[in-house]
């Protein structure tokens, strides 16, 4: 390969490799701007910091009760606990711990009906 010829290629490999040490460069510099802003609204309170009005305060603390009943196996004091906690707070019925605890709650009476 003639002088000239390499010469070319050693500048255009160097000028290649300047360019991608720049774009990492900022890519970098940029991204570590990036992380420290939090994305998303900054006016509206955290859902589980706003206020929960006492009936949905006791409701919660009623549920809580309830579920540990049911994970006992006290049946009559978990379907008890839960539907004193869905009087108060309709919408608590909806939790996934509560359907979980409905649904287990239902096949133990099942199973207590069931001729053995």
């Amino acid at each position: 390969m003639p002088a000239r010829r390499r010469t070319r290629w050693v500048l255009i490999a160097a000028a290649v490799l300047l360019f991608v040490l720049l774009a990492v460069a900022a890519v970098l510099l940029r991204g570590g701007r990036s992380r420290d802003r939090e994305i998303g609204p900054d006016d509206r309170p955290a859902p589980s910091s706003a206020p929960r009005a006492p009936g949905q305060q006791e409701a919660d603390r009623v549920r809580l009760i309830a579920l540990q009943a049911c994970s006992a196996e006290s049946w009559g004091a978990c379907k008890d606990g839960l539907d004193r906690a869905e009087a108060l707070d309709p919408g608590g019925a909806t939790d996934r711990r509560v359907v979980a605890a409905r649904k287990a709650l239902a096949a133990a009476v099942r199973n207590e009906k069931a001729p053995r």
